[in-house]
């Protein structure tokens, strides 16, 4: 069992597979920073890490942060992670 909830996962795999075969369209578009956000939240990193890394302002990456979050109805980063490999986005 999904450690998110079989209906909540299962309704999540969904939405990320439409589109592209990875992520859903919203996140697959390339004027969003709201893949890579969660592509670095993965690797552990903090905000200020992150902006650094992207080359953008920390309330940017707080604003896609919180939009991965809403748009995947996940509480947390600890939930995002753990969706991220469930879905086989990292190894």
């Amino acid at each position: 069992m999904s450690a998110l909830g079989g209906s909540l996962s299962s309704g999540i795999v969904r939405y990320w597979s439409a589109g592209d075969g990875v992520v859903g369209p919203d996140l697959a578009r390339p004027v969003g920073y709201e893949r890579d956000v969660l592509l670095e939240i993965v690797r552990g990193l903090t905000n200020v890490e992150i902006a650094d890394e992207l080359g953008v302002s920390e309330g940017r990456v707080k604003t896609h942060v919180g939009a991965v979050l809403t748009k995947l109805t996940l509480r947390n980063r600890v939930a995002a992670v753990i969706l991220a490999y469930e879905l086989g986005l990292v190894g």
